[in-house]
Order: structure tokens, then sequence, then C-alpha cells
């Protein structure tokens, strides 16, 4: 069930006369998984999303740490829908920064030397850095790898960005607020929803304004207005939006998205 007041706030943002919606894929648009390889997405709630992309004066799209070339192979790329990746730095396949390459690859190295330390580790090297995973390291020494990557980082001029079960190094100073600050203004989107559930998306959050509908995604401290308690909740709220914002009545007896 969505709960009450996001659901008057979704009515109320579905009559924008021109709105963006944005979510981040991990945790949101997929399940969390022990492989962050095997993330694929919840058919209902990426159709959804997709689904919103193609009504009137609405735009969709989706925001991650992922490189964007793999937020494509993950998502297939739907028509329509806006993928934006490494924390916004990447929209069209390029990366906003050039000459760093000899930089992320010293990067991501020295966190494969890390990770070969604390077995379970794994580094996925990005185009403006590489993100460190210690989801299956054991217990009581994540805490040393995620400091020792944090540590890392610093030594590079990278930022460390810390998210569940894995540190982000990064070049840059992109974030997902920014990325929302762009496609708003790219899209003149009266009012923006944004669906997060990492800290990462707290960035996106801190943007977002009066009329606009922040959804926080499961547990943790968060800045957003509302929260859904899990992940298996976004298709729901997608979908609900995607009825109020097409005139289908609340009441009517239609499948779910997706379905059939």
């Amino acid at each position: 069930m969505i709960p009450d007041g996001l659901r008057i706030a979704l009515k109320q943002v579905a009559s924008a006369s021109v709105l963006l919606v944005a979510s981040d894929y991990d945790g949101v648009l997929s399940p969390i998984v022990p492989d962050p390889a095997a993330a694929v997405p919840d058919e209902r709630a990426l159709t959804a999303l997709t689904r919103l992309s193609s009504l009137p004066a609405t735009s969709a799209a989706a925001i991650s740490g992922r490189a964007l070339s793999t937020l494509k192979a993950l998502t297939g790329a739907p028509d329509g829908l806006v993928l934006v990746g490494t924390h916004g730095a990447e929209e069209t396949g390029a990366a906003i920064g050039q000459g760093l390459e000899s930089r992320v690859d010293d990067l991501a190295s020295d966190l494969r030397g890390l990770a070969k330390q604390h077995p379970g580790a794994e580094v996925e090297k990005k185009p403006l850095g590489a993100a460190f995973h210690y989801r299956h390291v054991t217990g009581s020494r994540q805490r040393e790898a995620a400091q020792a990557a944090q540590h890392i980082a610093g030594q590079a001029g990278a930022r460390a960005i810390a998210g569940k079960m894995v540190v982000e190094c990064m070049f840059g100073d992109a974030n997902k607020g920014a990325a929302v600050d762009r496609l708003r203004v790219r899209h003149s989107a009266a009012a923006v929803v944004f669906l997060g559930d990492d800290v990462t998306d707290e960035d996106a959050f801190a943007v977002l304004r009066d009329a606009d509908v922040g959804v926080k995604v499961g547990e943790g401290a968060t800045i957003a207005t509302h929260r859904v308690p899990g992940q298996e909740h976004v298709a729901e709220v997608l979908e609900y939006l995607w009825q109020r914002r097409s005139g289908q009545s609340e009441e009517a007896d239609s499948p779910p998205l997706g379905s059939g």
C-alpha cells in the first residue's frame, strides 16, 4: 500500500504542467542482490517509469552510480527513458571531464590491490573512477576495508562517497542532485518526483522544491518527505503516478503495467 501522505502528494504532482520523474537504479528500479552484475530490473517498475515518459509533457530518467554503458545493458535502454550514469557525469556515453584515463587506471589498480587483502571485495571500474564493493568481505573486516578504500581515494585526489556496502571513488564533482537540476532545466519541468534508496540519493533529495516529491525507498536517515518500506513498493508508486497523470481512474479495475 502507498502511504496516505504519499498518495496525496502524487495526486497533486500528477497535475503539474510539465513533470520530470527520476529514479535511482539499484535498490529502486532493481532489487539489491549479492552480485551487482546480476541486478536485473524489476519489470513492473521499469515498465511504469518508461510509460510515464510517453505521456504528454512528461519525461522520465534513471540516474545511477553505474557507468552509463552498464546502465544501458541492465535496463535495455528503453525508448523514451533518459539514462544518466556515473552519478550524473554521463548521459550520452562520453564522460564529463577528459584526460583522467591514467588517474582512473591508477586508482582502480590501487583498489584492486586492496581487494586482494580483503577476500570477497570487488572493484568496478567506471569512466570517472571506481567503486569498491565490500558486501562479501568478512563482517569483522568490512569497516577496515571501507576505511582503507576511502584513504586510497583521498590519496588519489578523488572523492570517497559511502554507499550501501560500497565506496564510490570518483574524480570531479558530479552528483545526482546536479543531474536532477540539469534535467529539470532541460525539460522545463514544473515539478519533479525522485525515488532513491542510497546515501548518494540524498544529493537529489536536497535539490527538490516545494512542488516536488521525494520518496525514500527502505530504511535509513533521509531528508526525503516521503518513504515506502522497500523496493517491492516502487512499481506500485510509479503505476499509481502513471494512472493519475494519464487520467485513469484511481478505482479503475485494471491490471498492473507490464502484466499479462
